[in-house]
């Protein structure tokens, strides 16, 4: 069935920020607490927005457990104080797929499970803000990937059904809440952090390659 809208992830999917992001959890894991980051799995918390039960994946080998309510306040703290250069880490095509959809008429959404101060800087770096008709980010939603709220709720904004939407995410979490919405996903494919990207209705290996499945 032809499709009306994509729906974008942002970190790993508009922009390469996920090893950025990734050091910056281990640096603050060395710096701010009396855990070994080395010993803990941070790669489960790439697109979650820090739930507890992400947390207890993350600590799943510790047994002495902190409060990870209270951590995970520390954590957004450090965060919050450093920046990420969105316009020099770009997704390759990142730019020339939006331009391609919206010539062509599409619509297009975003749904971040990245809070929405995080979500503007990088719509105002990288310059891709123009190029998007609704943007959902994780605190504006009750529920967090991989519950579909974010997607069922994007698609609404848009008034498009759901078959007629198109995701395309790179996390666990992601991919399963667009299959969860019951939406064709995509998995624009990343080796680097040992991700499970197999439920995804088919794997990319460059953005442009979603071009074909609007159709």
């Amino acid at each position: 069935m032809k499709k009306e809208a994509v729906l974008l992830d942002m970190d790993g999917v508009l922009v390469d920020s996920e090893g950025y992001t990734q050091k910056m959890i281990a640096d603050f894991f060395r710096e701010k607490t009396n855990y070994d980051p080395d010993s803990l799995y941070l790669s489960r918390f790439i697109g979650s927005s820090g739930e507890e039960a992400t947390w207890k994946r993350v600590f799943e080998s510790i047994e002495d457990q902190p409060d990870f309510i209270q951590l995970n306040q520390k954590l957004l703290n450090y965060l919050n104080g450093k920046s990420i250069p969105y316009a020099d880490i770009k997704m390759k095509h990142a730019e020339q797929l939006l331009v391609f959809l919206k010539e062509k008429g599409y619509q297009v959404g975003l749904a971040s499970s990245s809070k929405r101060n995080k979500i503007e800087k990088m719509l105002s770096q990288t310059g891709f803000a123009r190029y998007f008709d609704a943007v959902l980010s994780g605190e504006m939603v009750a529920e967090s990937k991989p519950n579909p709220e974010i997607y069922n709720r994007l698609a609404e904004l848009l008034n498009v059904s759901k078959d007629r939407c198109l995701v395309i995410e790179d996390s666990f979490y992601g991919i399963r809440a667009g299959i969860n919405a019951g939406m064709k996903t995509l998995a624009l494919r990343d080796d680097r952090f040992g991700m499970d990207q197999h439920e995804a209705d088919a794997m990319i290996n460059d953005l442009l390659e979603a071009i074909p499945y609007l159709e």
